[in-house]
C-alpha cells in the first residue's frame, strides 16, 4: 500500500511494540490503537515508511517527525528530526527533541542529539540517551534536583539510568554539594520472576515503618488521573536481587539528625508477598499493605558513629493483616515487623515491632494515614541506623489534591516523651504530563525541589 497525499494508517501496538494488523483489526480490537499520519506513506512486507510532517499517536505518546520507518518483523524502527511528548495540549508542558529516535526491543527508545524542553525552555541536552516507555510507572525523574541540607549545604542531584530492561535495571544518583563535595549512590536490581514494575505504593518494609514519609512522586501521579487504578492489583517481580553502593547516604535517626551511612557494598534479595486478607475483608487494593522479606549482607560505616567498615548480615520482615471488614475507601490493618542483624565478632541485635495502621483514600488521589507502633529490642548494635530510636510513636500523614495542586503533611510523635520528633511538608503541582514539587524535612533540615514526567 502506498499513498502520496496526506494519509493516515491505523495499526495496533501494545505500548511501543508495533505490529501491522490492518487486515485483522477486529481480532486485535483489544490492543491500543496507533495512528500514523504523513504526507507520503508506504507499507510493504511488514515495513512501514512515511515522510513529510509525520505524526504518530499511541495512547499518551505523541511523536512528530520528518521521516519514520518501522519493521514489524524485527520490531525495530527509526524516526528523524523527532519531538516526543505525553502531553495532551497543543503547546505541551514538556517535550523531547531529538535528531534521531531509534525504537528498540523491550519497550526502549534511544534518542541521539536530544534536548529536553519545559515550557519551551531548554533544560537539558545530551548526545545520546536510552529510556524505557510503557512500563506503567507513575513518573520518571529526569530533572536535576536542587536542594539545601544542613549537613551537605547547597547541592544538586541527578539520576542516571545505566541499564534499563524489563528485568534488569542499573541506576546511579550523583549529587554535588557545597559542604561535602561529590557524593553518590548506585543500585542494580534483577527481577527473578518477572518485570521490574514499580513497587507497590503501600509496600510494608521494616525501614518504611520508621516514619510515614510522604509518597513522592507516586502520590503526585499514581492515582490522580484514572480511578480504575484503584481496582487494579499490583503485578511485577516478587523476588528481586539487588546490589547497592552508597557514599554518605543520609539516614533517618532522631538522635543524630546529621547521620549518614556508606554501603561498600550491600547485596541481598527482596521478596514481596501477596496481601494477607481475611475471608470477610474485601479491601480496596489501593489500601492493601504488601508484606516483604529482605535478606542482606554488606559492609557499612556511618558518620558520626562507627567510622570503621563493619560487615553485617541482616534479616528483615514486615506484614499487615486485612482482617477487619472495611468501610468503602477506609481500612484498619494490624502490622508486625521483625529485624535481626549479625555483625563481626558474632555481635547480634534484633528488634520487634507491632502496631495498627489506619488509612483512607479518595478517588482523586487524596489520602490520609495514621499508625500506632510499639518497638522492643535485644542485643547491641554498633550502628545508630540499625537500633531502635523511638519505643512508642504515632505517625500520621495526609496528601490532598486540590485541582492540580497537591498539599501534604507528615508528622511523627514520640508517645513516651510526648514530643514531635519529625515532620514533613509537601507542596506540588501537576498537569496531565508533568509534576513538580517541593518538600521540607524538618529533622534533617532539608529542602528539596523535584520534577517528574508522568505517563512515560
Amino acid at each position: 500500500m502506498s499513498t502520496t497525499a496526506r494519509a493516515a494508517l491505523l495499526v495496533m501496538i501494545p505500548t511501543f511494540c508495533f505490529a501491522v494488523v490492518c487486515e485483522a483489526q477486529q481480532s486485535a480490537a483489544a490492543l491500543p490503537k496507533t495512528v500514523i499520519e504523513a504526507e507520503s506513506l508506504q507499507t510493504a512486507d511488514g515495513v512501514i515508511s512515511a515522510s513529510g510532517s509525520v505524526f504518530l499517536r499511541s495512547g499518551a505518546f505523541r511523536i512528530r517527525a520528518s521521516e519514520i520507518w518501522f519493521n514489524a518483523k524485527t520490531q525495530q524502527g527509526q524516526l528523524t528530526n523527532a519531538t516526543f511528548t505525553t502531553c495532551e495540549k497543543d503547546r505541551p508542558d514538556y517535550y523531547l527533541r531529538a535528531r534521531e529516535l531509534v525504537l528498540l526491543a523491550n519497550k526502549r527508545v534511544r534518542a541521539r542529539g536530544v534536548a529536553l524542553y519545559v515550557a519551551h525552555w531548554r533544560l537539558l541536552s545530551l548526545p545520546s540517551v536510552t529510556f524505557a516507555v510503557g512500563r506503567r510507572s507513575a513518573a520518571s525523574e529526569v530533572f536535576p534536583r536542587p536542594s539545601y541540607d544542613e549537613r551537605e549545604g547547597l547541592g544538586v542531584a541527578q539520576q542516571f539510568t545505566v541499564v534499563d530492561t524489563d528485568r534488569w535495571r542499573v541506576v546511579s544518583d550523583l549529587r554535588i554539594t557545597t559542604k561535602r563535595g561529590l557524593l553518590g549512590e548506585g543500585e542494580s536490581v534483577w527481577g527473578i520472576d518477572g518485570a521490574l514494575d514499580p513497587l507497590p505504593e503501600r509496600l510494608l518494609t521494616y525501614e518504611s515503618l520508621k516514619f510515614s514519609a510522604l509518597s513522592v512522586p507516586k502520590g503526585l501521579a499514581g492515582r490522580a488521573y484514572d480511578t480504575a487504578e484503584l481496582d487494579t492489583r499490583w503485578t511485577g517481580a516478587r523476588t528481586r536481587l539487588f546490589a547497592r553502593f552508597a557514599s554518605n547516604q543520609r539516614a533517618f535517626d532522631i538522635r543524630e539528625r546529621q547521620l549518614s551511612v556508606s554501603r561498600k557494598p550491600e547485596v541481598g534479595f527482596l521478596y514481596i508477598g501477596s496481601p494477607l486478607t481475611g475471608r470477610t475483608a474485601r479491601i480496596d487494593p489501593a489500601l492493601q499493605l504488601y508484606p516483604s522479606v529482605a535478606v542482606t549482607w554488606g559492609k557499612y560505616e556511618e558518620d558520626p558513629g562507627s567510622t570503621v567498615l563493619t560487615s553485617r548480615f541482616g534479616l528483615e520482615a514486615a506484614a499487615g493483616i486485612s482482617s477487619i471488614p472495611p468501610i468503602r475507601g477506609f481500612a484498619v490493618q494490624p502490622v508486625l515487623a521483625f529485624s535481626k542483624y549479625i555483625y563481626e565478632r558474632d555481635n547480634r541485635y534484633s528488634a520487634l515491632l507491632w502496631g495498627i495502621d489506619a488509612a483512607r483514600t479518595n478517588h482523586n488521589g487524596s489520602s490520609v494515614s495514621l499508625r500506632y507502633l510499639r518497638r522492643s529490642e535485644s542485643g547491641k548494635s554498633p550502628f545508630l541506623f540499625d537500633s531502635v530510636h523511638v519505643r512508642s510513636d504515632i505517625q500520621g500523614a495526609f496528601q490532598m489534591t486540590i485541582g492540580r495542586r497537591i498539599l501534604g503533611f507528615g508528622v511523627g510523635y514520640d508517645v513516651d516523651k510526648r514530643d514531635v520528633y519529625d515532620w514533613q511538608a509537601l507542596l506540588g503541582y501537576h498537569t496531565d504530563c508533568l509534576a513538580v514539587w517541593l518538600v521540607w524535612d524538618n529533622l534533617q533540615r532539608r529542602l528539596m525541589v523535584s520534577g517528574a514526567l508522568i505517563n512515560l
